[in-house]
């Protein structure tokens, strides 16, 4: 776990939202979602013999104008030499957290924005955009919303998941993304509870290559009866990039329901090494980053998974680091 902020000095560690592993430079770029100061955090991590990320630097990321400020949630590189950012934000609004995807150079200088088709005008708000990645020749841009949009239906209950859309662009234009219809999980059951209340949505989602990725569903559940009793479900799905699923151009998913949505397979569930975690992670966390790592000595390929603590006195900055097993690189996953 990362030590929780106790004054200026440790308050970059603090509601960790987005990472990116540079192989070429060897260090994760880490975003946070502090309004007051949206950051970007160059971090070097050791995977082994133990775990540990430590902080290089800290840049200010300068506000897109004309929005007042960012809610940064995802990060990702640009092929052309900048990074994209993207906000999850509070409304399509000059005065409040912006949803949206920007451009930035690796100093904090805002550089552009990604063109968003006019649905995205539904973004519930703290529901936006929470994925985002580049696959790995760079040529796509993928983006994927939280929770579903206002006139695409509800979101996650304990009945059913939320119907959630996956965006990609081509990087070389930027303009004109394909949609793909994503549905979450429903809120997972919490036993002993009498009434059970929650959410589940997207917190990330990585591209292992042109049409393959990898999505990020964290769930919180608790008893409206029980205030300690609660817990987190953090869920790692395999999804291939599916015609049959697109959704491109529609203003509304419960108008126009999609024939199918993109087929998701199950690849790992924390809950299954949390025998191996701190104390403090037993329940586990608010889940938001996810981020290929380095390599071990062994040879084999890490994924790293980062915890937002939204300040909270419950929750933590953590780093959980996970060993991807030779052969089909996510045919299964180990702990560290």
């Amino acid at each position: 776990m990362l030590p929780k902020p106790a004054g200026e000095a440790d308050a970059a560690l603090a509601e960790l939202s987005g990472a990116w592993f540079d192989p070429a430079a060897d260090v994760v770029l880490v975003v946070t979602d502090q309004r007051e100061r949206p950051s970007l955090l160059t971090m070097r991590v050791r995977a082994e013999p133990d775990v540990h990320l430590e902080l290089v630097s800290t840049v200010g990321v300068a506000r897109a104008a004309p929005v007042q400020s960012l809610d940064l949630e995802g990060i990702a590189p640009d092929p052309a030499g900048d990074l994209f950012l993207a906000s999850e934000g509070e409304a399509l609004s000059a005065e409040r957290a912006s949803p949206g995807i920007f451009r930035y150079s690796r100093d904090g200088r805002f550089t552009g924005r990604v063109e968003l088709p006019p649905a995205y005008a539904g973004l519930r708000p703290n529901q936006g955009f929470e994925g985002l990645t580049t696959s790995p020749d760079g040529r796509r841009l993928f983006a994927a919303t939280e929770s579903s949009l206002v006139q695409d239906g509800p979101t996650a209950d304990v009945q059913r998941g939320a119907l959630t859309r996956v965006l990609m662009y081509e990087t070389e234009r930027l303009t004109s993304p394909r949609e793909y219809a994503y549905r979450t999980q429903p809120v997972p059951p919490l036993p002993g509870a009498a009434s059970p209340l929650g959410d589940n949505g997207v917190s990330e989602v990585l591209a292992l290559g042109g049409d393959d990725l990898l999505i990020l569903e964290r769930a919180f559940v608790r008893d409206e009866d029980n205030e300690e009793l609660g817990r987190n479900v953090v869920r790692l799905f395999r999804v291939r990039v599916d015609p049959a699923a697109d959704v491109t151009g529609r203003w509304s998913l419960m108008d126009e329901p999609p024939p199918v949505v993109l087929e998701k397979r199950l690849v790992f569930d924390l809950d299954s090494v949390v025998d191996r975690l701190p104390q403090a992670l037993r329940h586990l966390d608010n889940f938001e980053a996810l981020s290929f790592g380095p390599r071990l000595a062994d040879g084999r390929r890490t994924l790293l998974m980062i915890s937002d603590d939204n300040r909270g006195d419950r929750q933590v900055s953590a780093l959980v680091v996970l060993a991807i097993a030779a052969g089909d690189p996510l045919a299964a996953i180990t702990g560290p």
